[in-house]
C-alpha cells in the first residue's frame, strides 16, 4: 500500500498501526494513543487539511490528532466531507452493533439517508443495562442496550 513504510525497524504501536492500516485501506484510521485519536502518513495529510488541524511529523513520519473526547466531531466533519473513517478497535459492548469500518455501499446509502448519528461509551451502555434490569428484571444484550443508552 502505497505511503505505507516497512514494519521493519518500527515500534510495536507503529507495527500495529501499519497492520491495522493494511486491512482497512480505505478508510482514515483513527487510531487510540493515549487522550488522542492519530492519523499518521497519507491518512494524516488528508484528514489535516479537512480538519483543519497541524499536521506535524515524528521521526519524518506525517502525523495528526485529535482529543479523544472530542473525535465524534471531527469524525462527523470527515463524514460529512464524504470520506470513511476506520476505527483502529471499537467498545468492549460494540460486538454486533458497531464496525471498525463501514462497507462501501452501506456508507454512500447511509451518506444519503441518515441525517445524524451518536456515539456512546461503555459507561452508557452499562448504565443502560442496569436501568433495564431494574425497570424491567430483563436481561439485555448491549446491542439494545444502545436504543435507551445516553451520552
Amino acid at each position: 500500500m502505497p505511503g505505507l513504510p516497512d514494519t521493519t525497524g518500527l515500534s510495536p504501536m507503529m507495527t500495529h498501526y501499519v497492520e491495522t492500516k493494511r486491512l482497512h485501506p480505505k478508510g482514515l484510521l483513527f487510531y487510540r494513543v493515549g487522550d488522542f485519536y492519530e492519523l499518521f502518513f497519507d491518512d494524516a495529510k488528508e484528514a489535516a487539511g479537512i480538519l483543519n488541524v497541524a499536521l506535524t511529523k515524528r521521526h519524518g513520519m506525517p502525523m495528526c490528532g485529535v482529543p479523544h473526547h472530542a473525535a465524534e466531531g471531527y469524525i462527523g466533519k470527515l463524514v460529512k466531507a464524504g470520506k470513511r473513517v476506520a476505527l483502529a478497535d471499537v467498545g468492549l459492548f460494540s460486538d454486533g452493533t458497531a464496525v471498525k469500518l463501514v462497507g462501501a455501499e452501506t456508507f454512500r446509502v447511509s451518506k444519503e439517508l441518515v441525517d445524524d448519528y451518536i456515539t456512546v461509551d461503555t459507561d452508557a451502555v452499562c448504565a443502560a443495562i442496569k436501568d433495564i434490569f431494574t425497570d424491567t428484571r430483563s436481561i439485555v444484550e448491549p446491542a439494545g442496550a444502545l436504543s435507551v443508552a445516553d451520552r
